[in-house]
């Protein structure tokens, strides 16, 4: 991916409406910077926003931690190769509490996490992988430890990872781009 380029031009805050100049304050005040992506998806305002808003209410936290939420998220961009989206994730993992060499392991340590985290782990790598061949048995074990919203929160994450790492290694959205 690293020897790919940007396809779309990333758009300045002097290059898009009002409404996302203001979303664009909001990113530098809160990160220090635009999100690359962001900058390319800025050339369809409506999708943006909506996008936004999704990745708001998706990664918030409600009834599944924050934390376990950017594992997945994090798990389903190794899986994708996007190499945005793993330093994304994995800067936002550590600034969590999560040291940087077991971010790196996230894969390695599944035999360490709790039985929970890893149902959730497997059933995003196969939703991932293989959403439609996904084994009854591993559904259910997802249903021994998540109610139903929870496991619509789960699989949010997995869906929205999937498109921002199809999004950005298809328009060449690269970290520090």
């Amino acid at each position: 991916m690293s020897n790919i380029k940007a396809r779309v031009s990333m758009l300045s805050s002097d290059d898009v409406p009002e409404d996302i100049q203001i979303m664009y304050h909001t990113w530098e005040e809160k990160l220090g910077k635009i999100p690359e992506w962001a900058q390319v998806m800025a050339h369809k305002p409506k999708i943006l926003k909506h996008f936004a808003g999704l990745m708001k209410a998706t990664m918030g936290s409600e009834e599944v931690s924050e934390e376990l939420k950017w594992t997945i998220a994090y798990h389903v961009s190794k899986i994708n190769e996007c190499e945005y989206c793993v330093k994304v994730t994995s800067k936002k993992l550590e600034s969590m509490g999560m040291k940087e060499e077991l971010v790196d392991e996230v894969e390695k340590r599944v035999e360490e996490m709790e039985e929970k985290e890893m149902v959730a782990l497997k059933y995003a790598h196969i939703t991932t992988k293989e959403a439609y061949k996904l084994p009854e048995e591993v559904f259910n074990n997802l249903k021994e430890y998540y109610n139903e919203n929870q496991i619509v929160e789960i699989t949010a994450v997995v869906g929205l990872f999937n498109f921002i790492n199809r999004f950005n290694d298809a328009l060449g959205v690269l970290p520090g781009v």
